[in-house]
C-alpha cells in the first residue's frame, strides 16, 4: 500500500545488537523505500548476522558464535564462515569490531562521548564486557567512528544499550524495544531511563510492553510497530520435498505422524517448555500418533531430555540436534503440522498477555498454525486486527488446543492460510511504510 503523502528521503542510521536480524531487516525495507541507511551491528552471534538470513547453517548450540562473543578467535571465526559460505555484508552493514569504512574524521563530540565525565565508567564497562581485553581499543575504535558517523543522518533507531549512544549524540531517535526495557531493569539506572525519556517514540508490537511504559511514565511515546519478515523466504512449502529432515530424527518414527514443533529456546521458566512436554504426555494418551520436536538450546537443554526419559516419552519426542539458520529453519517450519512457541512464568499473569514474537511472525508467515500465549484480549489495544494465533497458558490449555488441532485436519489448513494471509497484510512488503510515517514525523 503506498502512502498517501511523499516522502523526502531519510538518512537513518540503525545501531544495537541486531537480535534475530530485526534491524537488518528493518534497513532491507527502509533501502527498498528509497531511504538511506547504515546498520551497525554489535553482536556477534552468527544468529544475529546477516549470513544467517541469507545462507543454510546448522551448528550446535554451543558453537562459540552461538554461546558467546569469543574475542579475536571469534572474529576470525566469523569471517572463516562467511567466506566458506561465499557471503560478505553489504556496505551498508558494519560490524563493531571489525576495521570497517567511515568517514575518515574524528568527532570531537564523539572523543568526549566516548570519553565523558558522565557516562565514561558506564561506556568502558560496557565495551569491556562485550568483547575482551585484547579487543578493548578497537571496540573504542568502533565506537568513535559510529558516533563520527551516525552525527551526520538525519535520525536513529537504536536497540538495547545503545540507546544511550543515540541519546548523547543528540540526534532524534527511536527505541525498537524488545525485553529488557521492563521496569526493574530501568527504573533508577541514568543510563537507562534517561535514554528512554529522551526518546521521541518507543517502538515495540506487544501490549506487555505498553503496559511497562505506562508503569515508566512513558506511555506516551509509545508506537505500534510490526517488525518486517521476509515473506518470500518464510512461505508454505510442499512437505513431501521436505524428507530429508526425517533422517535428522530417527529416534523416532514420523512417517504418518502429527508433527508439533517447539522451536523455543528450551527454558523453563521464560518459556514454559515444560509445560508443552508435560501437556503432550497427556494428548499421547489419546492420540498415540502425535510427535513432538524440540530443538536442543537453551539453558534447560538437559533438563528437557530428563523429563522427557521420566516421562516416558522417547518414542514420542525427539530432539534436533543443531541450530538452524532462516533458509533450515522454514524448513523445519514446514515439515511440522502445528506449532508452538512461549508460555512463560517469570512474569506472573502479565506472562498470559504473551507476544507475537520473531518466531511467531514466521511461523505465520509459513502458513502453520501457532499456539502461543498470546492472549487477543490484552492486545486487542494495539492491532487493527489481530493475528490468528490460538491462544494457551496452562498445561490443561495447551493439551486442548493440541488435541482439538490433531482432531480437526481442516482446521488446520484454515487457520494456517489465515494466519499467511495476515502476515503477509502486517508484515510483509507493505511494513515499511508504517515505518516510515512514524520516522518521518521524528524530523
Amino acid at each position: 500500500m503506498p502512502l498517501a503523502f511523499e516522502v523526502k528521503e531519510m538518512k537513518i542510521a540503525l545501531i544495537g545488537p541486531n537480535p534475530t536480524n530485526n534491524l537488518y531487516h528493518i534497513g532491507v525495507s527502509l533501502r527498498r523505500s528509497g531511504h538511506k541507511v547504515v546498520l551497525f551491528n554489535d553482536s556477534w552471534y552468527i544468529s544475529d548476522q546477516p549470513v544467517w538470513h541469507h545462507r543454510s547453517i546448522e551448528l550446535p548450540s554451543s558453537h562459540p558464535l552461538l554461546s558467546g562473543f569469543s574475542g579475536p578467535e571469534g572474529l576470525e571465526l566469523m569471517r572463516q564462515i562467511e567466506r566458506d559460505l561465499e557471503w560478505e555484508n553489504p556496505d551498508w552493514v558494519k560490524r563493531f569490531y571489525e576495521d570497517f569504512t567511515y568517514s575518515g574524521r574524528l568527532s570531537a563530540k564523539a572523543l568526549r562521548i566516548a570519553f565523558s565525565l558522565s557516562y565514561g565508567y558506564t561506556i568502558f564497562r560496557r565495551l569491556l564486557n562485550s568483547s575482551s581485553k585484547r579487543m578493548l581499543k578497537r571496540a573504542y575504535q568502533s565506537l568513535i567512528k559510529m558516533l563520527t558517523e551516525i552525527e551526520e543522518y538525519d535520525l536513529i533507531i537504536a536497540i538495547g544499550s545503545f540507546d544511550l549512544y543515540a541519546y548523547l549524540i543528540g540526534k532524534p531517535y527511536a527505541i525498537v524495544a524488545y525485553g529488557p526495557e521492563s521496569p526493574e531493569n530501568v527504573l533508577a539506572k541514568k543510563d537507562k531511563i534517561g535514554p528512554m525519556r529522551g526518546a521521541r517514540w518507543i517502538l515495540t508490537s506487544g501490549a506487555l510492553m505498553l503496559q511497562y511504559l505506562k508503569q515508566l511514565g512513558l506511555e506516551s511515546k509509545f508506537k505500534f510497530l510490526p517488525l518486517p519478515v521476509d515473506t518470500d523466504l518464510y512461505r508454505p512449502m510442499d512437505r513431501t520435498d521436505l524428507c530429508d529432515i526425517s533422517s535428522r530424527l530417527d529416534s523416532i518414527s514420523l512417517e504418518g505422524k502429527f508433527v508439533f514443533l517447539v522451536p523455543s529456546r528450551l527454558d523453563f521458566a521464560y518459556k514454559g517448555i515444560d509445560k508443552v512436554i508435560r501437556a503432550f504426555k497427556r494428548l499421547v494418551k489419546y492420540h498415540d500418533r502425535a510427535r513432538l520436536i524440540l530443538i536442543k538450546w537453551g539453558v534447560d537443554a538437559e533438563k528437557v531430555e530428563r523429563l522427557i526419559e521420566s516421562l516416558d516419552l522417547q518414542g514420542f519426542c525427539a530432539l534436533y540436534p543443531n541450530m538452524l539458520s532462516d533458509p533450515k529453519l522454514v524448513r523445519l517450519y514446514n515439515y511440522a503440522d502445528v506449532i508452538l512457541d512461549q508460555f512463560p512464568k517469570t512474569l506472573g499473569e502479565a506472562g498470559r498477555m504473551g507476544a507475537l514474537g520473531d518466531v511467531g511472525r514466521k511461523v505465520l508467515a509459513t502458513g502453520k498454525p501457532l499456539i502461543s500465549s498470546f492472549d487477543s484480549a490484552a492486545n486487542s489495544p494495539i492491532y487493527d486486527e489481530l493475528p490468528p494465533v490460538i491462544y494457551a497458558y496452562t498445561e490443561k490449555e495447551i493439551c486442548k488446543a493440541m488435541a482439538e488441532l490433531i482432531e480437526n485436519p481442516k482446521y488446520v489448513n484454515e487457520i494456517g492460510k489465515k494466519g499467511r494471509n495476515w502476515c503477509l497484510k502486517y508484515h510483509g512488503p507493505d511494513t515499511a511504510n508504517r515505518l516510515v510515517e512514524i520516522l518521518d514525523k521524528m524530523r
